[in-house]
């Protein structure tokens, strides 16, 4: 996660236009924890605060399929990094694609 910055969300930017012939990047981080219990601010979105490389990010998950207390222990996330503008104030955060328990 330490490697998701933000230069190197823009460059990632380039990449764009995303679409059918053009996936958006995936990655995978595996042996993620959680910094945070994991949240539901609207029914179908869960908020998880993934931490690894002593770095602490914001990773959503839209239609999630498992359920908070399933997640106790290390995770693996494959997720596409985004750069979130929240008030002009520019983070690197997750949209997840996938996740299960790390083994």
């Amino acid at each position: 996660l330490g490697d998701l910055s933000i230069p190197f969300l823009r460059e990632l930017d380039l990449l764009e236009p995303f679409g059918l012939g053009n996936p958006k990047p995936l990655f995978l981080t595996r042996k993620l924890s959680l910094k945070k219990p994991p949240a539901f601010p609207t029914r179908d979105r869960l908020q998880l605060w993934v931490e690894g490389d002593s770095v602490t990010l914001e990773a959503n998950w839209f239609r999630p399929r498992m359920l908070p207390e399933e997640l106790e222990k290390g995770i693996d996330l494959v997720y596409s990094p985004v750069l979130k503008n929240f008030y002009g104030q520019e983070s690197p955060s997750l949209e997840v694609k996938d996740l299960k328990l790390s083994e």
